[in-house]
Parts: C-alpha cells; structure tokens; sequence
C-alpha cells in the first residue's frame, strides 16, 4: 500500500488565516455597499463608518499574519508581520473609541 503524501499542517493553517482574512474584507466592503444602496447613500460615506472600518482592520490582521506565517522568505514574513502588527495597533485604537461613542 502506497503511503499518503505528507500535508503540511502548518502552511495549511496558515493560508487558511490569510484567506479568511481577505473573506472578511471582502463580506463587509459587500455588506456595506449593499447598506449604502438600501439607505440611498454614497458609498464613500458608508465606508467611513465605524463598522467598516473595524471589519477592514480585523480582516487585515488575518490577512497579514497568515501571510506572514506562510511566507517563503524572512524579508517577506517581516514585513507581513509589520503590516500585521500596524493593522492590530489600528484594531486597538478603533475598539477603544468604539466603547467612547
């Protein structure tokens, strides 16, 4: 019996983070351009809002760590983890003035 080709779990967790990350962007910038049509808005001002600007941040974070675990080389991986990390300050403040409103 032929042995099964070895998964790598690792990298598959990875893409796996970075890809739902880029899901997330995308579901709420579709989300939000649907709530601009329904409300008979610009789509510019409903992407201003908090909430967008909240999922943006959080589908970023995703993004730019599974891109930076799944990195080929260090330079890469370094600078999806700054990304990563600037994306994370930005979720951080975002989730601060959201308890002020």
């Amino acid at each position: 019996m032929k042995e099964l080709p070895h998964i790598p779990w690792g990298k598959l967790a990875a893409h796996l983070v970075w890809i739902a990350g880029a899901a997330l962007v995308l579901a709420a910038f579709g989300y939000h351009e649907w709530l601009a049509r329904r409300e008979g808005l610009r789509l510019g001002d409903v992407l201003k809002r908090h909430s967008f600007r909240k999922a943006l941040a959080a589908g970023g974070v995703l993004a730019a760590v599974g891109a930076s675990a799944a990195a080929a080389s260090p330079l890469t991986a370094a600078i999806a983890a700054a990304a990563a990390f600037s994306l994370a300050a930005w979720l951080w403040k975002l989730m601060g003035t959201a308890r002020h409103q």
